[in-house]
């Protein structure tokens, strides 16, 4: 699949990036330090018709 772009720039499997979105919700994991120093990312969602 295709790489992610961060509002930042960088660039992040999107697989990966998906994955640590999952484990975000399911509160099992604390990944408040990631998040925090910028390495995760929530994508925007868009329509394309």
């Amino acid at each position: 699949r295709g790489l992610y772009q961060t509002s930042a720039g960088k660039l992040i499997n999107a697989d990966c990036n998906g994955a640590l979105n999952i484990l975000r919700k399911s509160k099992v994991v604390d990944l408040s330090i990631l998040y925090n120093r910028g390495e995760l990312n929530t994508p925007k969602r868009i329509r394309v018709v």
